[in-house]
């Protein structure tokens, strides 16, 4: 194993407020949870190692307003990272149709300002697409799309007596007709077998062929709504000391250098879906080198992303030695 010494330390954080929110939700109707992941350092900006208490609020206005919900957690936070879903202790009973604002309470200390603004992704709750899809167009059904004999009288909500007639016209719709039918005629004679006719041409598609269509249709578009609705995030942190293959792969050497880490979805997607990447700390150890660049080298990207996981790849490269680094990571259907 080697050693290091941690000559400067690199973080990515809300200047004073100590405390870096993202943000997610899990869209299904039951839970209704909104994912907090943030990153907690003290007074003197070094990160917290120790179970405390928290206190998160909900409120309608940035400052000031009124609180609309509460809980109280007690978390654990390591090395300033810490992972919470709101709602697990009080369930969430907002209509998430006004803007709302997340604040937050670490131990005696006072509320943190300013609040977090809760984003899109938590009104998730609400889904406009979902609601459309409840409700099928007036008229997009025809005449075509219905199977002979399945609209009955009962269904027209007309139902005719005897010797009574069901019959439509513009001013009244359906109604009963009366008149007596006259007697039955007397049967013909059979007539001699007529020529065979000339083949008719090809006729056209059955209703069965147009409503198995139009439910195939219907069966993709609700594959569509749900992957769209579909959101997973997390977060990864590695370093020389606790991570295998880090040290070897972005610490020692010099060049181009990088370490993968798989990220596995906790439910698949239908199809591949967008993932968006961000570092939340990082731990450099420069160079001793006189003419080696002062500047930090360091990236972080997502890459071999199927409906399964992906890769979070931490490179760096010229003569730099990267320690540590903490990533989180939101994937969303498209």
């Amino acid at each position: 194993m080697c050693s290091h010494s941690r000559n400067r330390m690199v973080y990515f954080s809300l200047l004073l407020a100590v405390l870096q929110c993202v943000l997610a939700t899990a869209l299904a109707d039951v839970p209704k949870l909104i994912n907090h992941q943030a990153y907690l350092t003290n007074s003197t900006g070094a990160p917290v190692t120790a179970s405390v208490t928290i206190v998160f609020t909900i409120y309608d206005a940035p400052s000031n307003g009124n609180a609309l919900w509460s809980e109280t957690q007690t978390v654990a936070v390591n090395q300033g990272v810490f992972d919470v879903n709101l709602g697990s202790v009080n369930p969430i009973v907002l209509a998430f149709d006004v803007p709302y604002y997340l604040g937050i309470k670490v131990g005696s200390d006072a509320e943190m300002a300013p609040r977090q603004a809760l984003t899109s992704v938590s009104y998730a709750f609400r889904s406009s697409l979902a609601n459309v899809a409840n409700a099928v167009a007036d008229g997009s059904i025809g005449t075509s799309s219905l199977a002979n004999g399945s609209v009955t009288t009962a269904k027209l909500g007309v139902v005719c007596p005897n010797q009574y007639y069901l019959q439509y016209t513009t001013q009244n719709g359906w109604t009963c007709s009366a008149g007596t039918p006259g007697p039955q005629g007397i049967q013909g004679a059979t007539g001699q077998q007529g020529a065979t006719g000339p083949q008719g041409p090809q006729g056209i598609p059955g209703h069965d062929a147009d409503v198995s269509s139009l439910t195939q249709q219907i069966v993709n578009l609700q594959s569509q709504i749900n992957n769209i609705e579909q959101v997973d995030s997390g977060m990864f942190s590695g370093d020389g000391g606790n991570t295998p293959n880090w040290a070897s792969s972005v610490y020692d050497g010099i060049g181009l250098r990088s370490f993968t880490q798989h990220v596995k979805f906790n439910k698949s997607f239908s199809k591949s879906p967008n993932v968006t990447v961000a570092l939340y700390y990082l731990d450099e150890t420069p160079s001793s080198d006189a003419f080696a660049p002062k500047n930090i080298q360091v990236g972080v990207a997502a890459t071999n992303i199927t409906n399964l996981g992906f890769d979070i790849v931490v490179s760096t490269w010229a003569t730099a030695k990267l320690w540590g680094a903490g990533v989180t990571w939101q994937a969303h259907g498209n």
